[in-house]
């Protein structure tokens, strides 16, 4: 039996590392790919009925929900897909505000999912707003515990609003004490 070269133990050594650089990234591909196909339709949808702000009709919540919960089954830790999924239950709980249980419970929805959606992306603005407004709207802010993490929130969204942007009404009232 013949000594094998240095060279062929080196090639088959990149190769190994090469198949198993590729089999991560098909473990992190192939679910991405997926919830991105279940939930392109409905994202862009939702994209385009929120730019028009019209009122959303109901057989159309629940198919977006539903597209993005398929999604969100792939991909449970995809901040933005938690994120259209709060502003679809907050627009519902907008709509909603003439029966207040159901208003109510649509916003603790929409306070879960920007939760959850802040977890995974902690600087965003955006989201400690959405989710201080949904806690806000779901009664969970008159709580002293949540009343303290919708003030927290709100500084949060403060702290990490681009000055070149207008606050919102919400934010500018925050007095400079409020949030040390």
């Amino acid at each position: 039996m013949k000594y094998l070269h240095p060279q062929f133990w080196l090639r088959m050594g990149l190769l190994l590392a090469l198949g198993v650089l590729v089999l991560a990234s098909l473990n992190t591909l192939v679910p991405a790919t997926r919830a991105d196909l279940a939930t392109a339709k409905a994202r862009a949808e939702i994209t385009q009925w929120n730019a028009k702000g019209t009122r959303l009709p109901l057989a159309d919540m629940v198919k977006w929900r539903d597209s993005l919960s398929e999604g969100l089954a792939h991909t449970p830790d995809d901040a933005l897909l938690h994120s259209q999924m709060g502003l679809l239950f907050g627009r519902y709980a907008i709509q909603a505000q003439a029966v207040p249980d159901v208003s109510r419970d649509f916003y603790s929805q929409a306070y879960q999912r920007f939760d959850r959606a802040l977890t995974l992306r902690p600087m965003s603005a955006e989201l400690a707003l959405n989710a201080a407004v949904a806690a806000e709207g779901s009664g969970l802010a008159k709580l002293d515990d949540q009343a303290k993490r919708n003030r927290d929130l709100s500084c949060r969204a403060r702290k990490y609003t681009s000055p070149s942007l207008a606050l919102p009404d919400r934010l500018r009232a925050l007095t400079d004490g409020a949030c040390s």
